[in-house]
């Protein structure tokens, strides 16, 4: 397998590139050829003018390509003239598929290709590009990922000449799309595919939620107030063509799987609400973030490295313009570089978004660059890969900026209150002598499994308390009742499945849920709970035991009856006798 990347630059034609490729031995004896194109103009007619070209005098080969974005600001370095890259496979195939975004839902297609896939043997990974950044293909992904879930889906949303324009393009052998989506299978025995996903952005002070969106990937509110105040006032960035360019440096982020994404907003409406490149689902909970470009280029720095070690045959990049915007072009091209430094034949691209889902999580991204690197057969066990260093980032020297001292500051206050939040959540759940959960966090969770529930005996409920415990404080004091509490909570938490509930009721009471038991699994652990308190040793008493109430959580069952029945099956069992359970 091998990748060879072109750019069409000054005193160099496109027919002399295809020309040159078309007569190369590795271009002849390769089983199978796929042509990526990423190109700066958007002009419809350029673009399939190119096209023809490309099949002109490259007969049969498989092409796909994308617009990607021209100078956001002065001084951006950006992609001025047409790149191509070569991917030729050994023993591997490529197959293409490609639909017009008016045509069909996008939900609708994944399925329909999800079953085409499917027949596809030894499937490794699918490359996306899609056109129109107001278009999102994550029912696509979603639907692509759910019928593969070991295949990772990655690419990007095609750029545009104008930041809040949307020229995007993309381009097959076939076709130029305005609103298109085209999909590249790989495949094969010996083929392997790894991804790797770059951020460096971390979240900042407390959750919003997204309250009013749609599916254009317009936000109108954010804790159910205008998003535009959200901006004010925590970023007093006014509204204007700059916008995108000063919000940049905080993108908005939320967890998705167990990755971590970021969005920024491209532009606003008129009536201040702001526009994403994809949606952003109504209830998604997300943070400011923050970023020193120290930390952007030590994780593309780790990522980088973390490829070297694969030995990639081919490497395609995709990178987000607002890592430019944020570091400077300088930095920018220097993190690209780390990759190219250990294989010059990378090509990158810059769009409106990135597209990276695995197993992991992921969708569709901003602000991160996605690596994704191919294999035919194993890598080499002789071959010693030295770590890429980058001594700029070693250095202290200007690390002291003012404003990476601003940005160490707010680090340092966000967790010295993120640790006061915890502190408080933890107080306000638990019990502080036991350590048990509380009252109140035990009926947050009994209310929300009886919400879950499905029918008769998902779960039940045990019930208990310590006999004559009024005794054991008056004999001998307060602080060995203490005492006793806490060794008693003790030897039922480790008696107890991690998945059973354990808290505190009040008092010498306590509640444990029991998820996925029936009555019968539940008085089995009574009794056997019961044996073992009453065999425990609770110094200075000579013995101990508890009463038990345990109940089967019906389908027709409130919180109120439910609470009922378990303390009159606790009562009953004291009323028979004690040192004993009983079933309402």
């Amino acid at each position: 397998m091998q990748q060879h990347t072109f750019e069409i630059s000054p005193g160099t034609t496109l027919v002399q590139v295809l020309n040159e490729i078309g007569n190369s031995e590795a271009y002849r004896s390769a089983t199978d050829k796929l042509l990526i194109v990423y190109e700066p103009n958007c002009d419809s007619e350029f673009l399939d003018e190119e096209r023809e070209t490309i099949l002109k005098h490259l007969p049969g080969i498989k092409v796909v390509a994308m617009t990607v974005f021209g100078p956001l600001r002065s001084h951006f370095i950006y992609q001025k003239y047409t790149r191509l890259t070569l991917l030729l496979f050994e023993r591997s195939s490529v197959n293409i598929f490609e639909a017009n975004a008016n045509d069909k839902q996008f939900s609708s297609l994944g399925s329909a290709w999800s079953s085409k896939f499917k027949k596809i043997s030894d499937l490794k990974g699918i490359l996306l590009f899609t056109s129109c950044a107001t278009i999102s293909p994550a029912p696509l992904i979603q639907e692509l990922q759910s019928a593969n879930p070991e295949v990772p889906i990655f690419g990007a949303q095609a750029g545009t000449q104008i930041f809040y324009i949307d020229q995007s393009k993309i381009f097959s052998s076939k076709h130029v799309y305005e609103k298109g989506v085209i999909a590249v299978t790989f495949s094969g025995e010996e083929l392997e595919i790894q991804t790797t996903y770059c951020l460096g952005w971390k979240p900042l002070g407390h959750t919003h939620v997204i309250t009013d969106s749609d599916n254009l990937g317009i936000v109108s509110t954010v804790d159910g107030k205008p998003i535009k105040e959200l901006y004010d006032k925590y970023l007093d960035i006014p509204f204007d063509e700059h916008f995108a360019q000063k919000a940049c440096a905080f993108p908005l982020i939320f967890k998705k799987g167990n990755t971590y994404i970021a969005k920024i907003p491209i532009h606003y409406t008129e009536n201040g609400d702001l526009i994403f490149s994809t949606e952003l689902k109504i209830g998604t909970k997300t943070w400011f973030s923050y970023s020193k470009p120290e930390y952007l280029l030590k994780e593309t720095l780790n990522g980088a490295n973390k490829v070297a070690q694969f030995q990639p045959q081919t490497l395609l990049l995709f990178a987000c313009v607002n890592r430019q915007l944020f570091m400077g072009g300088e930095k920018a091209s220097r993190e690209l570089n780390y990759f190219s430094k250990f294989f010059p034949e990378a090509c990158a691209c810059y769009g409106y978004g990135e597209i990276l889902r695995t197993k992991n999580g992921g969708g569709i991204l901003t602000s991160s660059i996605v690596a994704v690197s191919f294999r035919e057969g194993p890598p080499d066990p002789e071959k010693i890969i030295k770590p890429i260093i980058d001594r700029k980032l070693l250095s202290k020297k200007n690390q002291n900026e003012f404003s990476d001292q601003l940005v160490s500051f707010l680090e340092a206050t966000t967790e010295d209150l993120n640790n006061t939040i915890d502190q408080l959540a933890n107080l306000a759940e638990h019990d502080q002598l036991t350590g048990l959960y509380n009252r109140r966090k035990i009926n947050e969770i009994l209310e929300y499994e009886l919400r879950k529930r499905r029918q008769d005996g998902d779960f039940s409920i045990l019930m208990y308390d310590i006999d004559f415990f009024k005794n054991v404080n008056d004999t001998f004091g307060h602080n060995v009742g203490d005492q006793v509490l806490i060794h008693l909570s003790d030897l039922v938490r480790q008696s107890i499945r991690n998945c059973d509930v354990l808290g505190r009721w009040g008092g010498e009471e306590f509640v444990c849920i029991l998820p996925n038991t029936r009555i019968e699994g539940a008085k089995s652990l009574a009794e056997r709970l019961r044996q073992k308190v009453e065999l425990a040793k609770f110094p200075p008493l000579e013995k101990l035991t508890i009463s038990l109430g345990i109940t089967e959580v019906l389908a027709s069952d409130t919180f109120e009856n439910l609470l009922i029945r378990m303390d009159n099956a606790l009562y009953d069992a004291k009323k028979a006798g004690r040192n004993l359970y009983c079933v309402r």
